[in-house]
C-alpha cells in the first residue's frame, strides 16, 4: 500500500511526465507550424539579428510590431534562446514546453490551495490528457504562457484571501496580472472580471487600500515595457485597442455572432466545452444557496470565463478563442460534479441506497480522461500530423538558400524561421483590408527578387502578378518560383 505521503509526490511527478511526454512527441511536425506562429516568431527573430523587435517587409527595414497580439513574455525567452541556440523552429518550440510544464505545476499547486489534493489530481489530469493544450500550447503562441501567468496571479490572490495584511502577495498577484494581460491581449477581460469578482464578494473581501496600491504599482510595470518595447512612438493606446477590438475586421457583427453561439449546440468541441461550462455554473448555484463559501479565485475565474466566452461569440469562431475558458472549465469540473453529486444524492434515494454509486463522479472523470487520450492519440489535429515531415523537408529547403539570392514570401510568414539570412522581402494580408507590406508588392512585378514563395492556392487565385517568375516545385501547400531566365 503506497502512503498518502508518496501519493503526493508521485501523482504530480506523473502529471508532469504525462504533460512533458506530450509536449516533446514530434514536437517540430505536430501541430504544423503556421501563420501566426510565424507572426510571433519573426520579432525574436529580427531581436537578434537587428536588435529591433519588429517586422522586417524588406532587407534593412523593420516595421513594429504592434499588431502582433502577443507579448514580450513569450517574445523575449525565445529571443534569448534563439541567441545562444541558434535560430529555428525547435529551439521556439522548447520554450513553449517550459511553459507547459510551468503551466501543469501552477494549476496543481492551485487547486491544491482551492479544493485539496484528490480534486487538483482529477482536475490537472483532465487537462494534461487534453489534446488542445498541446495543439495550442506546443506551437509559439500566447494562449499557454498567459494561462501560466493568470493561475499564478490566482495563487498569490487566494493566499491574499487568507492573509489580507501580507504585501509581497500584493507585489507578485499585481506583476503576475500585469504578465498576464501583456502575453495576449484576450487576458484584457481579466481586469473587469477582478472588478466584478471584487464587488459580488465585496461584504466578505477585506480592502487594505494601501496594499492594493501596491498591487496595481506591481500591475503598471509590465504594461510600461509592453507599451514600450512593442509599439511605435506614433501608436496611441485607443489605436491600439481598436485594432485588437476586431482585427479580423468583421463587418456583420450580428450573424458572426449568432453563428458562433450556435456552434455551442452543433458542434463537439463547443458542446463539450458549454456542457462543462454549465456544470461548474450549476455549482457555483447550488453553493451559493447553501451559504457556502465561494472563493474570490472562483468568482474571477468564472466571470472571466464567462467573458471569454462572449468575446469567442464575435471572432472568426475558432475554437482557439475559448481554449483559456475550457481550461478553467476543467480544472473546476471535479469539484463542481463532486458538488452537485452530494446535492443529488440528498434528495435521490437510489443514490442512497446504493453505495456503489458513491464512485460515478470518479467514473466520468475516468471516462472524459478516456475519451482525451483517445482524442490526443488518434482523433484530434495534433494526432492528423505525427507522420508529417513539413518541417524537416522547409528546413532542408530553405538552409542551402544563400545570401546573395533574395526571396520574396507572399503571405506566409511562418516561412521566415527557416530562412538562414536576412535578404528577403514579405507581404502579408491579416485582412482583405489590413495588408502588411503591401509596397513591396512592385518588387514582385519588376522581378527583383531572385525567388517567390507562396502558398499554391494563393497564387492560382493571382496568378497575373507573377508572370516574370516560373515554378520551380512545390512543397507541401507552397509553390516556389523563380525568375525567368535563371
Amino acid at each position: 500500500m503506497i502512503s498518502n505521503k508518496k501519493l503526493h509526490i508521485i501523482i504530480p511527478v506523473a502529471l508532469l511526465l504525462i504533460t512533458l511526454f506530450f509536449s516533446l512527441f514530434k514536437l517540430t511536425e505536430s501541430p504544423p507550424i503556421w501563420y501566426d506562429e510565424g507572426i510571433i516568431l519573426q520579432p525574436a527573430i529580427n531581436s537578434v539579428r537587428t536588435g529591433k523587435m519588429g517586422m522586417q517587409i524588406a532587407p534593412g527595414e523593420i516595421i513594429s510590431s504592434q499588431f502582433i497580439s502577443t507579448g514580450y513574455p513569450v517574445i523575449y525567452p525565445i529571443s534569448l534562446v534563439f541567441k545562444y541556440f541558434g535560430i529555428g523552429i525547435l529551439q521556439a518550440r522548447a520554450v513553449m514546453v517550459v511553459y507547459l510544464i510551468l503551466l501543469t505545476g501552477a494549476l496543481f499547486f492551485l487547486g491544491k490551495s482551492i479544493f485539496g489534493f484528490k480534486n487538483a489530481s482529477y482536475a490537472v489530469l483532465l487537462i494534461v490528457s487534453f489534446a488542445p493544450l498541446y495543439g495550442n500550447g506546443k506551437n509559439v503562441l500566447g494562449e499557454v504562457p498567459g494561462l501560466f501567468f493568470l493561475v499564478l496571479f490566482l495563487y498569490f490572490i487566494n493566499k491574499i484571501e487568507h492573509d489580507y495584511t501580507n504585501k509581497p502577495n500584493y507585489i507578485l498577484a499585481g506583476i503576475f496580472a500585469g504578465l498576464c494581460v501583456v502575453t495576449k491581449p484576450l487576458f484584457l477581460v481579466l481586469l473587469p472580471a477582478i472588478a466584478i469578482g471584487l464587488f459580488f464578494l465585496r461584504k466578505r473581501v477585506q480592502f487594505y487600500w494601501g496594499s492594493i496600491a501596491i498591487g496595481f504599482a506591481s500591475f503598471v510595470v509590465p504594461f510600461v515595457i509592453w507599451i514600450k518595447t512593442q509599439f511605435q512612438e506614433s501608436a496611441t493606446l485607443l489605436s491600439i485597442l481598436h485594432f485588437y477590438s476586431n482585427p479580423y475586421d468583421v463587418q456583420n457583427l450580428s450573424e458572426l455572432v449568432w453563428n458562433n453561439f450556435l456552434k455551442f449546440f452543433t458542434e463537439f468541441s463547443p458542446a463539450y466545452f458549454f456542457g462543462l461550462f454549465l456544470l461548474w455554473a450549476i455549482a457555483i448555484v447550488i453553493r451559493k444557496k447553501q451559504s457556502r463559501r465561494l472563493s474570490l479565485v472562483e468568482v474571477v475565474v468564472f466571470v472571466f470565463s464567462t467573458l471569454v466566452t462572449l468575446a469567442y461569440l464575435r471572432t472568426a469562431g475558432w475554437y482557439r478563442y475559448f481554449f483559456t475558458a475550457q481550461i478553467f472549465a476543467f480544472f473546476f469540473a471535479p469539484s463542481a460534479i463532486s458538488t452537485i453529486y452530494i446535492f443529488l444524492k440528498n434528495r435521490i434515494d437510489l443514490l442512497k441506497k446504493y453505495k456503489v454509486l458513491v464512485f460515478v463522479p470518479v467514473l466520468l472523470i475516468f471516462f472524459l480522461t478516456c475519451v482525451h487520450t483517445y482524442q490526443i492519440l488518434f482523433g484530434s489535429w495534433i494526432a492528423q500530423y505525427y507522420l508529417s515531415n513539413r518541417t524537416e523537408v522547409l528546413a532542408g529547403y530553405f538552409k542551402d538558400i544563400k545570401e546573395d539570392k533574395s526571396i520574396f514570401l507572399y503571405d506566409s510568414p511562418e516561412l521566415v524561421v527557416f530562412i538562414p539570412h536576412s535578404n528577403y522581402y514579405q507581404y502579408m494580408e491579416f485582412t482583405k483590408t489590413f495588408l502588411i507590406g503591401e509596397s513591396q508588392l512592385s518588387k514582385i512585378r519588376d522581378a527583383e527578387p531572385d525567388s517567390v514563395i507562396i502558398k499554391t492556392q494563393a497564387l492560382e487565385e493571382n496568378p497575373s502578378l507573377f508572370t516574370s517568375y516560373k515554378i520551380i516545385s512545390t512543397i507541401d501547400h507552397y509553390t516556389l518560383l523563380k525568375k525567368s531566365g535563371i
